[in-house]
């Protein structure tokens, strides 16, 4: 009877142990799978935002920030990291098509919104400029984490998209 309740014991504990590590794993995907579907919108917004625009500048030290002109909304846009979260924020042109406010430099705006606020491990853009044969393209990469800290890359998903962009006013006819 003693050697049923042990061998009933150490079963038990042994289903217990793999039901809680299942457990564990399923709350970390479903955690990565909605920040997947956060970060897809965030990636979206930025794609369709860039496609109609002109860029500005590209943070080339660490590519985290890109400044554009976007025709569609006649203002200047900017997208960073910011601490785990990607901000977007914008400045009004001193009148209708002025490009020259968009190169942002050291420009505080003031107009800025969390596109996501969660768990971006990293954040760059990849810019090829448009050329008189060539339009341009921006690559954008981002790694979404399951937690805040980001601890390993079991934990990660690396999320990117290339957006062709269409500044035709950029490009001289031939």
């Amino acid at each position: 009877m003693l050697v049923a309740i042990f061998i009933f014991s150490l079963a038990m504990i042994t289903v217990v142990f793999i039901f809680s590590k299942i457990v564990v794993a399923q709350k970390k995907a479903k955690a990565i799978q909605q920040n997947m579907e956060d970060a897809r919108y965030a990636m979206e917004v930025m794609a369709k935002t860039l496609r109609t625009s002109s860029i500005s500048s590209v943070n080339s030290a660490n590519a985290t920030t890109v400044d554009s002109y976007d025709y569609s909304q006649d203002r200047c846009i900017r997208y960073k990291l910011a601490v785990n979260k990607i901000q977007m924020g914008f400045v009004s042109p001193g009148f209708p098509g002025d490009k020259s406010t968009c190169n942002f430099g050291n420009i505080n705006i003031t107009n800025t919104s969390d596109l996501i606020n969660k768990y971006i491990g990293a954040l760059s853009f990849n810019y090829t400029q448009s050329t008189s044969s060539v339009m341009g393209k921006v690559t954008i990469s981002m790694k979404i984490c399951s937690d805040e800290a980001c601890s390993s890359d079991n934990d990660s998903q690396i999320l990117q998209t290339t957006v062709s962009l269409r500044d035709y006013s950029e490009v001289s006819p031939q």
